[in-house]
C-alpha cells in the first residue's frame, strides 16, 4: 500500500452508493476513512463495498476455489464492491477523474479451468464481473485481506461466520439446529464468553439462555459487571423503544459522530432518523452554481439552502460557516488542490432568504487567477443534522 498522502481537502462520504448483490450477513461493519485504513478477516461468504475521493484500494481473496489479487487506483470519485463466495466472485467498481483497475482470478483447481486477467487504464470506468470457478466440493471459506489509501473513505464489510458456530453449538450443547440458530444470533457466544469471568460455565449459560432468555443474561452481566455504563446504542434502544440489533445496525451504518449527535438532538425515532441522514440541499436550477462557464476574470455565483428532511423546516444558522475550495481537472484526470484565495471561499448567510451565497472570483487578482481550462468546487458544509461534513462537488469551465 501506498503510504498516506496530504489532503487537499476534506470530503465525507455519509452515504455508500453503491448498487451489489446482497449477501447473507450475520455481520456488519462500516468505517470512515482519511488515509490509510487495512484489515484481514475470514468467513464463509463476504461483501466489502466502498466509496471515496483520490486513492488506492487493493484488495486479495484466498477463497476455496480461487484467488484474487485486485488493486484500484483512482484520481477523483471511486467506488465498487466485492462479493466474494468460496467459488464465485462479483465485482462491480466505477471511477470518475482518471485512474487504473488491475486484477488477476486464477481457479486452485484441479482442473484449472478458469483465470481471468484485468488491466484497465481510463479517464472513467464503469466495471462489472462475475466469475464462476470450479465446486471441488470442499468446504467453504473466504479469507479477505482489505486496504485502502484515500483523501476520504466509507467502507462497509458485510459477513457470514456463523455456519461454522452454530454447528458447534448444536454438537457441544445438544441442541436443535433452530434453537443454535436463535441463540446464536442472539449473542449467546459472546455471553458465555463474559460471563465466564464470573464463574459461569458455557452449559451453564446455555441452560439460562434456553430457560429465561437473552436478556436475562444481557442483564445478569450488567448487574455482575457492576460498573457498566450504557453507550449511545443502549440510549437509542432506551430513548426510541427499538430493538437494540436495530440500534447497532444504525451505529454501524452511519458511525459514532452522526450517531450520538442525531441521538442527543433528537425527541423522537421520527427525527432521529431524519437527523441522522442529515438535512436535505435544496438549489436552483439543479446547481450549487449560477453557471457551469465563465471567461477567466468573470465572476460565478454559489447559493444554497437547507431544509429538514421531515418537517420542512429551513435551517438558519449564521454559524455554520460551510466553505469551497478549488481544485484544477488536470488533463489526466486527475486533481490539483489550489492554494490562497482559492483554498477557502467561504459563503455567508441571507438571513432574509435564508439562502447560503458564496462569490467565486476567477481572478481576485493580477497574480492569482484560474487559467482556462476545467475545475471542480468542493463544498465543504458540516451537516446540521448530525454534524458530519456533506460532500457537495460541482464542474466549471474556465474559458
Amino acid at each position: 500500500m501506498k503510504k498516506n498522502t496530504r489532503l487537499v481537502f476534506y470530503i465525507l462520504a455519509v452515504v455508500l452508493v453503491i448498487s451489489a448483490v446482497p449477501v447473507k450477513a450475520t455481520d456488519t461493519f462500516a468505517t470512515q476513512v482519511v488515509g490509510s485504513y487495512s484489515c484481514q478477516f475470514a468467513a464463509e461468504e463476504a461483501l466489502v463495498e466502498y466509496c471515496g475521493v483520490n486513492g488506492s484500494v487493493d484488495i486479495d481473496t484466498d477463497a476455496t476455489g480461487y484467488t484474487d489479487d485486485f488493486l484500484m487506483t483512482a484520481g477523483g470519485d471511486f467506488s465498487g464492491s466485492h462479493d466474494a463466495k468460496a467459488y464465485t466472485l462479483s465485482r462491480n467498481l466505477a471511477f470518475n477523474g482518471g485512474g487504473r483497475a488491475d486484477a488477476f482470478s486464477q481457479e486452485k483447481g484441479p482442473p484449472f479451468n478458469t483465470w481471468v486477467k484485468v488491466e484497465i487504464t481510463a479517464t472513467t470506468l464503469v466495471m462489472s464481473q462475475d466469475i464462476s470457478f470450479t465446486d471441488l466440493g470442499v468446504a467453504p471459506y473466504v479469507n479477505i485481506g482489505f486496504a485502502v489509501n484515500a483523501q476520504y473513505a466509507w467502507v462497509r464489510f458485510s459477513f457470514d461466520a456463523s455456519a461454522a458456530q452454530i454447528q458447534q453449538m448444536v454438537n457441544q450443547y445438544g441442541l436443535s439446529q433452530a434453537q443454535a440458530t436463535s441463540l446464536y444470533h442472539g449473542g449467546v457466544v459472546g455471553l458465555i464468553g463474559e460471563l465466564s469471568k464470573f464463574g459461569y460455565s458455557g452449559t451453564d449459560v446455555m441452560n439460562l439462555a434456553l430457560t429465561k432468555g437473552i436478556a436475562y443474561l444481557e442483564e445478569l452481566l450488567g448487574k455482575l459487571s457492576g460498573g457498566y455504563v450504557p453507550g449511545p446504542i443502549d440510549k437509542a434502544v432506551s430513548k426510541y423503544n427499538i430493538p437494540w440489533g436495530l440500534a447497532k445496525n444504525l451505529y454501524s451504518e452511519f458511525g459514532e459522530t452522526a450517531f450520538v449527535e442525531a441521538l442527543g438532538r433528537s425527541a423522537d425515532y421520527k427525527t432521529f432518523m431524519a437527523n441522522l441522514k442529515g438535512w436535505d440541499l435544496a438549489v436552483w436550477a439543479g446547481s450549487v452554481l449560477d453557471k457551469k462557464e465563465v471567461a477567466s476574470g468573470g465572476l460565478i455565483h454559489a447559493a444554497f439552502r437547507l431544509f429538514h428532511p421531515v418537517t420542512g423546516e429551513q435551517f438558519l444558522g449564521p454559524h455554520l460557516a460551510p466553505y469551497a475550495n478549488i481544485a484544477q481537472v488536470l488533463p489526466n484526470g486527475k486533481m490539483n488542490g489550489l492554494a490562497g484565495y482559492f483554498s477557502y471561499i467561504e459563503f455567508t448567510l441571507d438571513e432574509t432568504t435564508g439562502t447560503y451565497r458564496a462569490l467565486i472570483n476567477t481572478a481576485p487578482d493580477e497574480t492569482n487567477k484560474l487559467e482556462p481550462g476545467e475545475y471542480c468546487a468542493f463544498i465543504a458544509l458540516r451537516n446540521p443534522g448530525n454534524d458530519v461534513y456533506s460532500p457537495i462537488k460541482v464542474s466549471f469551465t474556465v474559458t
